[in-house]
């Protein structure tokens, strides 16, 4: 038993100093860590800030895609199961690869791109897309102060909190910073699934080719996101993708007014203007009561008048392209950037067909949502955008452009001028947002104005004495269209449109005569229901011309 003793104590001393080795392991494990950086406690940080952020993407997308499409319900959950997925790695990649001033950067660029996202939808009522970025930017920058101040307070409020939240996360997360090349290797696994998990989504589960026929970017951001649905746009809708979109969306006819309506005869002289913003309610607006537009609202009782759905897709350019062409916009881009379009079956041909010289008006540049390429081959006699109206008529360009008033005399002289059959088209620009192009003097209703309330309807006021100039010094017998080209989104007190759909006023006047009286739907649900859109306005005023032989 004695002998026993020291082989006893020989395995006591063996297990403890096993021991010792294996703490000691520990201890060096934990060494290395710190010397690399890591630590559980420390991963814990940018996961929490990854995890909150592809939270608020994937709410933001919620809000702005089209996430009430009909889909049965296994496929709705996996379409958003994919876009969480895709949001989480992506933000996880981000947090991984940046650290420092550059996290807070790009929180900060995030919630940037975020508004400019909610403040679309907000207006237009439907996703960002690529095309309307690269096509548009220029007009975006230009309304950027008006489209600021019609930020909801609830998206403004979503993206404060948001913002707010994942910048103190950032600062967390900064405190104690993983080694780089561990960062790497995260970042670098966490953007390997996220390329490979956009690859199966985009060509095996909710193709994103689809985009070059019937898929929409509304629809398709809601299985994919904004990111990877702009780079389909950007891969798939070439100038002939676009093209072919908007040759099948012009199919669309849709002429509900002329089958019901008296067919007014047109004399010598035609006019159609088309009037910046122009509510259907404002018409009949009062401030302290007195009438905002009190020539336009008695106009209305002695003209044809109806409440019709404005067709804003693009933007203020899609009105006149409906008047101009009678053709429906695909909406995918302002439909004057649709590259081989072929626009000579215009209202202008049809004119002419029927004797009339015609004449395009427009204070704006021809630049501007690119008009001047489609107008300027629609066969008008003469175009006068703003470059030619200082050329050829001595007219000033003011903050803008080309004044309303300057833009309708120029009209008015023409017309006097001669007494050949003429028609003008005429689309205003100083009542466009956000609205702060008049002169001190012609404010009229608000002398100082304070709001964006206060700024529209003192350019109501103004459009309202320009065509009260300008009609009252036309011949009798000239017949004068007017509508507006989309509603303000301004709230003025009064307005109508919060079913989705922007109502303006569409009138039909003959100087020196009534059209009220001969008007067949003046007591019918159609003439005010807002059923009536654009494109039945068109189908109308095409049809007083002669159908061409």
């Amino acid at each position: 038993m004695t002998e026993t003793k020291p082989t006893s104590t020989s395995l006591s001393d063996s297990e403890h100093l096993s021991e010792s080795k294996r703490l000691s392991d520990i201890e060096q494990e934990r060494l290395e860590s710190s010397v690399n950086g890591y630590s559980s406690r420390q991963l814990l940080a940018p996961l929490t800030l990854a995890i909150c952020w592809a939270i608020a993407v994937f709410v933001v997308q919620e809000l702005t895609s089209e996430a009430n499409y009909p889909l049965p319900l296994h496929r709705a959950v996996g379409c958003r199961i994919i876009r969480f997925s895709l949001d989480l790695l992506a933000c996880g990649a981000v947090t991984f690869l940046v650290v420092g001033w550059l996290r807070y950067l790009a929180i900060l660029g995030w919630a940037t791109a975020t508004s400019a996202i909610l403040i679309y939808n907000d207006y237009f009522g439907r996703a960002l897309s690529w095309t309307t970025i690269s096509n548009q930017c220029s007009e975006g920058l230009a309304m950027g102060p008006y489209v600021v101040k019609l930020f909801h307070w609830q998206s403004f409020t979503l993206i404060l909190i948001a913002t707010s939240a994942l910048l103190l996360l950032a600062a967390r997360a900064n405190r104690r910073t993983l080694a780089r090349r561990l960062r790497g290797k995260v970042c670098t696994a966490l953007l390997a699934c996220w390329i490979l998990l956009a690859i199966a989504s985009t060509q095996f589960i909710d193709r994103i080719a689809k985009l070059k026929s019937f898929g929409t970017v509304d629809r398709l951001t809601m299985t994919h996101g904004y990111v990877i649905t702009w780079l389909g746009e950007w891969w798939y809708l070439d100038g002939d993708s676009l093209l072919r979109r908007a040759n099948e969306a012009s199919l669309t006819k849709q002429n509900r007014l002329t089958p019901v309506e008296f067919p007014v005869p047109l004399e010598d002289k035609l006019a159609i203007v088309q009037i910046e913003s122009l509510d259907y309610d404002v018409v009949q607006h009062r401030v302290d009561g007195e009438l905002v537009m009190p020539f336009l609202s008695d106009l209305t009782t002695r003209s044809m008048s109806y409440r019709i759905s404005a067709i804003h897709k693009s933007g203020s350019c899609d009105a006149d392209f409906v008047m101009l062409m009678n053709l429906n916009p695909a909406g995918d881009v302002t439909p004057y950037s649709v590259p081989g379009f072929d626009w000579r079956p215009s209202i202008a041909v049809r004119a002419h067909a029927s004797g009339y010289e015609s004449t395009f008006f427009h204070g704006n540049g021809s630049s501007f949502f690119n008009r001047g390429v489609g107008v300027n081959q629609m066969g008008f006699h003469q175009t006068l955008f703003s470059e030619q109206l200082e050329a050829q008529y001595n007219r000033v360009s003011g903050h803008w452009g080309i004044s309303d008033q300057d833009v309708l005399d120029t009209s008015r002289e023409i017309f006097l001028a001669s007494s050949n059959r003429k028609m003008h088209f005429i689309i205003t620009l100083t009542s466009h947002a956000p609205f702060h192009f008049l002169a001190p003097e012609d404010c009229e209703l608000f002398p100082a104005p304070t709001s964006l309330r206060e700024q529209y309807l003192n350019s109501m006021r103004y459009v309202d004495t320009q065509l009260k100039r300008y009609i009252q010094a036309l011949p009798d017998d000239l017949v004068v269209v007017l509508y507006g080209d989309h509603a303000s989104h301004v709230d003025y007190g009064k307005h109508s449109g919060d079913d989705g759909n922007e109502y303006v006023p569409f009138l039909i006047h003959k100087i020196g005569h009534n059209l009220a009286e001969l008007q067949k739907t003046r007591s019918l649900d159609i003439a005010l229901s807002g059923e009536l859109t654009t494109l039945d306005a068109a189908g109308y005023v095409w049809s007083l011309f002669p159908e061409p032989k």
